[in-house]
């Protein structure tokens, strides 16, 4: 059986394919674009969504090009978010989870209850959580 997986990291999206049936499975790496998060103007940091969307595409299509594949996995960061309008449809680029606007993070965690907090979502307190900018809204920014 062959398979794809798309690493979506921090640093470069990778795509790989695997025959999981080979007497020896072997990963060949068929993509990999370096990128990073980026400064904008407005002083947040944001990831370029359109340019790592097209870059999962691509290393998909490279996948297929040497035959289908059984299954596809998807790994992210998974601590940054993109926020959605009525039609499903991305209003800005996604925060970067290295963004300042995680500065003061303690204070709103501390607002919360740390204990509270972490009863709630077993989640580690740490300046990327999702949750403690979310905390801080501000309308005029996406």
């Amino acid at each position: 059986m062959r398979v794809a997986a798309v690493d979506m990291g921090a640093t470069s999206v990778r795509v790989a394919v695997v025959e999981l049936d080979a007497e020896a499975p072997r990963l060949e790496v068929v993509h990999r674009w370096q990128h990073g998060p980026e400064t904008r103007s407005d002083g947040s940091v944001r990831w370029r969504w359109p340019e790592l969307l097209e870059n999962v595409r691509l290393g998909l299509d490279r996948a297929l090009e040497t035959g289908p594949v059984q299954s596809i996995g998807i790994d992210g960061w998974a601590v940054d978010y993109g926020l959605l309008d009525e039609r499903g449809r991305l209003l800005s680029d996604p925060h970067s989870y290295r963004s300042p606007r995680t500065d003061g993070w303690r204070t709103v965690a501390r607002s919360l209850g740390e204990a509270e907090l972490y009863r709630r979502t077993g989640v580690q307190l740490m300046p990327i959580n999702t949750i403690l900018p979310a905390r801080r809204p501000r309308p005029d920014r996406a």
